[in-house]
């Protein structure tokens, strides 16, 4: 059974790593984060390009920035009743035209609307 400063030590490391994590995202801007916000219903394809986009193009990690920004996105979507139906060509094609800048973020939500149903 580990000590107790072993535990307070583990939780200290967790809490660094997520708050390491979650400052590599850009914050929004004040008109985006009130428009998604103000919904009626959340936009969920807008916010998983934003949380696609946030780590394609800001590098929190050393490698695998667009595979990963990638899968969070598509597992955001999945996990809110979401499936993804496009193509993995199509899929490779739009992530790495975002991390080369020809596709912007609204772009970016306007191409999974287009290849997600609801379950």
């Amino acid at each position: 059974m580990p000590s107790r400063s072993t535990a307070v030590f583990s939780l200290s490391t967790a809490a660094r790593r997520a708050c390491a994590i979650s400052v590599c995202f850009n914050p929004p801007s004040p008109g985006r984060s009130n428009s998604l916000r103000m919904a009626t219903k959340p936009d969920l394809p807008a916010l998983a390009a934003a949380y696609t986009a946030g780590i394609v193009r800001n590098h929190p990690f050393i490698d695998g920035n667009k595979r990963t920004g990638f899968l969070v996105g598509v597992l955001f979507l999945e996990l809110n009743g979401y499936r993804f139906t496009a193509t993995e060509e199509a899929a490779a094609q739009a992530i790495l035209s975002l991390a080369a800048g020809t596709l912007d973020e609204p772009a970016l939500a306007a191409w999974l609307r287009a290849n997600v149903e609801p379950r």
